[in-house]
């Protein structure tokens, strides 16, 4: 890996280090969307495992009334 950034709305910050939880990206290395790099203090390794994401449990449809609607949503979403 040449670079690890920390992404936050528009700002991306250079770090050393990444917790549980940021959201980060990674230059200098290939890999897919959703890989997991985990640190093996142990040995000293980076293993990549799969992501695990559930099925969503609930789904929302939504449909304006109107045209004028519409563009509220747009806007809205």
């Amino acid at each position: 890996m040449s670079r690890i950034v920390k992404l936050h709305a528009n700002k991306i910050e250079d770090v050393d280090e990444i917790n549980a939880g940021d959201i980060y990206a990674l230059f200098g290395i290939d890999c897919a969307s959703g890989t997991t790099f985990i640190k093996n203090e142990k040995e000293k390794i980076i293993s990549l495992n799969t992501m695990f994401v559930p099925d969503p449990v609930i789904s929302v449809s939504l449909t304006p009334k109107n045209k004028n609607a519409i563009q509220n949503l747009q806007k809205a979403l």
